[in-house]
């Protein structure tokens, strides 16, 4: 019986673990393309790349934010998502605040 119990307890904290390892994966792969997206519309700002691969590149990236989206729990890095895919055109500069406040919830997810 107590084997079985300790079993269940096993599971159980492996299962929060898991989620745990899930949202902070998705918080620094919405960093990670924060920080690509805002290199892209840095790139595009001087006219440095081809409009179509800027429009692309945008999509892809609204594409991956909305999917870790889905995974991020904690309240401050689901707004700076939020701020993001919510704005119509976010700039260079959007777009690398959101990545510093991602970056603060994926220190606080590793503390944990």
């Amino acid at each position: 019986m107590v084997g079985r119990l300790s079993l269940i307890a096993l599971l159980l904290t492996g299962g929060c673990s898991s989620a745990k390892d899930d949202e902070l994966a998705a918080a620094k792969g919405a960093r990670s393309v924060l920080a690509e997206w805002s290199a892209v519309e840095r790139l595009d700002g001087a006219r440095r790349l081809p409009a179509a691969y800027a429009d692309v590149m945008r999509d892809k990236a609204r594409e991956a934010l909305a999917t870790d989206r889905k995974s991020i729990k904690d309240a401050e890095a689901g707004q700076a998502v939020d701020l993001v895919m919510d704005a119509a055109t976010p700039g260079a500069a959007a777009l690398a605040a959101a990545g510093t406040h991602l970056q603060q919830a994926v220190d606080r997810l590793e503390a944990r």
